[in-house]
């Protein structure tokens, strides 16, 4: 259940890394992976990112277990679908993104910033995993707790 690819930012999820895979699309954590947790602001770095994925013919869905209202806006001004309230790492919101997409979930690649959301929910469906370190370290309460976990299972991991 490790994740497959262990990176620093999903940034490095380049459209050619993702054509290399056979992948058309992205399903991505929204707080501490795009942005980080408490933030308001889209960073132009985002956008470029998007918009290199969008340019490329990727397709890309927001999953998060955030509210709708949070991950709609940033749906929004990303231009990109957005699925609230996911449950991760129960396969629902999943299920939803890859309808969504349209894509298999061999085509299709999570990118996330917790082990046991994220990367338990890519697992549980068979999508190629890649988590990235989290933007910020203030986190929920629930959170920083697991992520004290995550260290036991990832402890052996560099991030690229």
């Amino acid at each position: 259940m490790i994740p497959r690819y262990y990176f620093k930012s999903a940034a490095r999820v380049t459209p050619d890394w993702l054509a290399e895979r056979g992948a058309k699309a992205v399903i991505v954590d929204l707080d501490n992976t795009l942005l980080p947790r408490f933030t308001e602001e889209v960073p132009a770095e985002l956008r470029v990112w998007i918009d290199s994925l969008h340019a490329a013919g990727i397709g890309v869905v927001l999953l998060s277990n955030n509210h709708r209202g949070r991950v709609g806006r940033y749906a929004r001004l990303l231009s990109v679908i957005g699925v609230a309230n996911a449950v991760k790492p129960l396969p629902f919101g999943f299920l939803r993104a890859l309808r969504a997409l349209g894509t298999t979930r061999h085509e299709t690649v999570m990118v996330g910033d917790q082990f046991f959301t994220d990367m338990l929910g890519a697992a549980l469906l068979g999508l190629t995993s890649v988590m990235v370190l989290p933007l910020s370290k203030r986190d929920l309460a629930h959170t920083l707790i697991l992520r004290k976990l995550e260290g036991l299972f990832m402890r052996q991991r560099q991030a690229q």
